[in-house]
C-alpha cells in the first residue's frame, strides 16, 4: 500500500520514541542542531504568530483569518496541505515541508471544531499508543480513550451507514496504528465502567463492520457492568440475528457465566463446542466447558463430553491446547502495535507466533 507524508512522519517519530534505529537518532539530532528539529518535534512550541510569519516568508498567502476560510473552504488539512504546497516556491531544503505541520498545527488551534480525518486520527493514535506503552492504565487513560471513541462515533454518524467505511478508511490512512483492533477491543476494555458509552461504538459500528463480534462483546461488556436485563436483551438478539455464529453462542455462554448462571453458560458452551468446524473455534468451547465444570465440581464430566464431540476429524490448522505457549508467554511476546502496512485481522494468524488465530490470542488479552 502507499505510504503518505503524514505516515513517514509519524514512523519516524514513533522510531524515535523506541530508539532502536541509531541512523535515524544520529540524523534527527544533526537535523535539530540545523534548526530543523520542528520536523520531528512538532511546532507546539511555536506561537500562532510565529507560525503564519514563517509561511508567509515561504511564499504562503495566509494569515489566521484567511486561515480559517480556507480550513472551512478545504474541509480537511490534507488539501490545504496540498494547497499550500503548490503556491509556494521550492527551497529544495527541509522548510519545503514546513507548511505540511503547519497547516495540522494551526487547524488543531484554529479549528478544534471542524471534524476532520486528520484531527481524528492524531487522537486515536494516541490512545492506541497509550494502550500499547501503558499496559496497567488510569482512570484518566480510560476517559481519554472513551471521549476519542466518541469523537470518532461523532463523525461517522454525521453520514449514512453505507459511507461510514470509507470514512473509517480516511482516517485509519492518516496514521500508523491499528485502530480498527483498538475499536474491537475497546468494548470489553471499557464496558464495565462505560456501559452507556461502550454500548453506542458497538452499535455504530456494527451499523457497517463486523457486528457479530462487536454485538457479543457488547453483551458481556453490559454483563460485567451488572446490566443484566440489557445484557441478556443483547444475547436474545444476537442468536436471533446470527443463529449459525459459533462466537456468538461463545459470548452467549460468557455472559450466563458472569451473571452467575453456570448451567445456562454450559449449555451455550456444549452446543457450541457441536458447532465446531475448526479446532481453535472447538479449543475456545472446550477451554471454558473444562474450566466452568471444575468450578461446579463436576470435572468427570468432561469425558463424556469429549467422547460426543470430539476434537479429531475437524480441520486443524493450529496446535493442540496443551501444547500452545502459556498465557504469559503470548503476552509477553505481543507485538507493542500493529503498524497500518501489517494490520491483523481477527481470523489471520496471530502475530506473537502461537498459531493461533488473531481472534482467539491476542486479541482476547489486548
Amino acid at each position: 500500500m502507499n505510504i503518505n507524508h503524514r505516515q513517514v512522519y509519524l514512523m519516524v517519530k514513533q522510531a524515535l520514541r523506541k530508539g532502536d534505529d541509531e541512523t535515524i537518532t544520529k540524523d534527527v539530532e544533526r537535523h535539530r542542531k540545523e534548526g530543523f528539529g520542528w520536523r520531528y518535534d512538532g511546532l507546539s512550541d511555536w506561537s500562532t504568530d510565529a507560525i503564519f510569519a514563517k509561511l508567509q516568508a515561504l511564499g504562503v498567502d495566509t494569515d489566521e483569518q484567511r486561515f480559517r476560510e480556507q480550513a472551512q473552504a478545504a474541509k480537511r488539512p490534507t488539501v490545504l496541505q496540498r494547497t499550500c504546497c503548490e503556491g509556494a516556491p521550492d527551497t529544495g531544503t527541509f522548510w519545503d515541508d514546513f507548511p505540511f505541520l503547519a497547516v495540522e498545527e494551526l487547524w488543531r488551534r484554529l479549528m478544534p471544531d471542524l471534524l476532520c480525518p486528520e484531527l481524528i486520527a492524531d487522537r486515536l493514535e494516541e490512545a492506541v499508543r497509550a494502550s500499547s506503552e501503558r499496559p496497567s492504565r488510569s482512570p484518566e487513560d480510560g476517559q481519554r480513550d472513551v471521549e476519542t471513541a466518541l469523537l470518532l462515533m461523532d463523525y461517522l454518524e454525521r453520514v449514512p451507514p453505507k459511507e461510514r467505511a470509507a470514512r473509517l478508511q480516511e482516517v485509519d490512512e492518516c496514521g500508523v496504528y491499528d485502530h480498527s483492533s483498538w475499536l474491537l477491543c475497546f468494548v470489553l476494555n471499557h464496558g464495565k465502567r462505560y456501559p452507556d458509552e461502550v454500548t453506542r461504538v458497538a452499535d455504530v459500528m456494527s451499523s457497517f463492520d463486523d457486528a457479530a463480534n462487536y454485538q457479543g462483546d457488547l453483551a458481556f461488556a453490559l454483563a460485567m457492568a451488572g446490566r443484566r436485563e440489557q445484557a441478556l436483551d443483547r444475547v436474545r438478539a444476537n442468536l436471533k440475528r446470527f443463529p449459525e455464529d459459533f462466537w456468538i453462542r461463545i459470548k452467549a455462554g460468557d455472559v450466563y457465566a458472569e451473571l452467575g448462571d453456570n448451567e445456562a453458560a454450559l449449555a451455550f458452551y456444549i452446543h457450541a463446542m457441536g458447532m465446531a468446524a475448526e479446532s481453535y473455534d472447538w479449543d475456545g468451547a472446550s477451554e471454558r466447558i473444562i474450566d466452568l465444570l471444575e468450578k461446579m465440581g463436576r470435572s468427570d464430566d468432561w469425558r463424556e463430553l469429549e467422547r460426543k464431540h470430539p476434537r479429531s476429524g475437524r480441520h486443524v490448522d493450529v496446535p493442540f491446547r496443551h501444547a500452545l505457549p502459556p498465557p504469559t508467554k503470548v503476552i509477553t511476546d505481543r507485538p507493542e502495535f500493529f503498524p497500518l502496512a501489517q494490520k491483523v485481522g481477527r481470523n489471520d494468524p496471530c502475530p506473537c507466533g502461537s498459531g493461533r488465530k488473531y481472534k482467539k490470542c491476542c486479541l482476547e488479552r489486548a
